[in-house]
């Protein structure tokens, strides 16, 4: 029987020493309950006999265990009994506290009635055509908490890893690829890493998914081409990025993708120096024009184009005769009217016609020379003329071999009209000094060829 005083421990502490949660329930108490008292009743077995005081301890003990789990786990009539006992004892007592509650039997009649309005209702509603259906539970929305890792391997020197959103649309990050290591949120990105001295980029569409790691190991500048160089002297020296590979000629040389710089030497004469690009597969073809010193030879420092397209004529034909115009039909004079000579036009190159590069129609006045309005303005012209594969920038020599003498001397013209005491070379950097970065929308690793292309025009050093 449970004594009418309540239990030894109230359910707070039971629960505390049980390990549970305040609302564990009447299951879950006596199964902790039973599981400590097995505990405890192995601890009073190996007392030894002699231990009296700690055996009725742990007796004690186990009373109260079992005392305070069968109150608190009661059924209800006995719980309700022993609540109204310790009630009538006071507060304050022993017992359970005493609990106060609403007087059901003056609240019956109101109730009652409040149902009967609360049936009517519903049976309005259900003829009306009003059910209650349980909705289909649906898939639970992906929660993506973890983050996934993207490894970059592989030597890649000064390369750059870009990291787009899936549609390329945004730039969401860029680092140094080698040995980059990055923590993105689940979805789809596109990733790409490009090094300046390799022609295509390295590009991959990749998803991740939460808590995954990726390792990808990027090639760039794979791959293969050919040069040949040649030149207009005999018993000279051709050096492929500091590599004597004998003299120049027929012979193809394999290179890896990528620029390369190019050096033709010959005693008395001044040396020869270019940079390369090679594609996977491609063959490129130079002409090295080597000047003597102190002749009047081509200057060197650029490649020319060696293949050349002769026009493919048809031969003159026996049937057909030319019988030439007399005196009197070319001054028109009596006879037949005279013949009028067509026009001939030059041919159209696309490119600027002398003195109308800086002034042609449509464009006003031009800023002072040397500003960056001035600038702006020059590098948006050369740009929009010259760029012909669409970088943004002169980055070949097919782009800075089709700019005229013309052109560059009518820039520097308007650029010494800025009054700033310096040569156009110079004050952009051209020469080798400090480089202002798209100087008129030259690329950097190309300027060393325009500049020569400058001095064979004649600007200023």
């Amino acid at each position: 029987m449970v004594s009418q005083n309540g239990p030894a421990l109230g359910r707070d502490p039971l629960l505390q020493v049980l390990a549970l949660p305040k609302d564990a329930s009447e299951r879950a108490i006596l199964a902790a309950s039973q599981r400590l008292a097995a505990i405890l009743e192995e601890r009073r077995a190996a007392l030894a006999p002699e231990a009296a005081a700690e055996r009725e301890a742990l007796v004690r003990e186990l009373d109260d265990l079992r005392q305070s789990t069968r109150w608190w786990t009661s059924n209800p009539s006995q719980a309700d009994a022993a609540s109204a006992a310790a009630g009538a004892a006071g507060a304050g007592g022993p017992g359970r506290p005493a609990e106060t509650g609403p007087n059901w039997e003056r609240l019956a009649p109101g109730l009652g009635l409040v149902a009967g309005v609360a049936a009517i209702v519903l049976l309005a509603l259900w003829t009306a055509g009003f059910r209650i259906q349980r909705l289909a539970p649906g898939p639970e929305p992906a929660l993506y908490a973890a983050k996934a890792v993207v490894f970059i391997d592989g030597t890649l020197g000064d390369a750059t890893l870009r990291i787009f959103d899936a549609d390329r649309s945004e730039l969401l990050g860029e680092r140094p690829a080698q040995g980059a290591r990055v923590e993105l949120e689940p979805g789809r990105y596109a990733l790409e890493v490009q090094r300046a001295d390799c022609p295509e980029p390295w590009t991959r569409s990749v998803f991740l998914e939460p808590d995954s790691s990726h390792r990808y190991a990027p090639e760039i500048c794979a791959g293969q081409g050919e040069l040949v160089v040649r030149s207009n002297a005999e018993q000279d020296r051709l050096r492929i990025d500091d590599y004597d590979v004998g003299p120049t000629g027929d012979k193809a040389h394999r290179l890896a993708v990528g620029e390369h710089t190019i050096r033709v030497d010959k005693a008395g004469h001044r040396p020869f120096e270019a940079r390369v690009r090679i594609l996977p597969g491609a063959v490129v073809e130079l002409q090295a024009e080597l000047a003597p010193i102190g002749g009047d030879g081509a200057p060197p420092g650029r490649p020319l184009p060696v293949a050349r397209i002769s026009p493919n004529l048809p031969p003159p034909t026996a049937a057909a005769s030319a019988e030439a115009f007399s005196p009197a039909e070319l001054k028109g004079g009596p006879g037949p009217p005279p013949i009028e000579l067509p026009k001939l036009e030059p041919a159209d190159l696309g490119l600027p016609r002398r003195g109308g590069f800086l002034a042609r129609e449509g464009l006003g006045g031009m800023p002072d020379g040397g500003s960056t309005a001035w600038h702006d303005r020059v590098a948006g012209e050369l740009r929009a003329r010259f760029d012909r594969d669409g970088s943004g920038e002169i980055d070949s020599l097919a782009e800075s071999e089709a700019i005229p003498c013309t052109v560059w001397l009518e820039i520097e013209r308007d650029f010494d009209r800025g009054g700033l005491g310096l040569s156009l070379a110079l004050y952009f950097g051209f020469d080798g000094s400090e480089w202002h970065p798209g100087a008129l929308a030259v690329a950097r690793a190309h300027r060393s060829a325009v500049y020569a292309k400058m001095k064979e025009c004649g600007l200023e050093p």
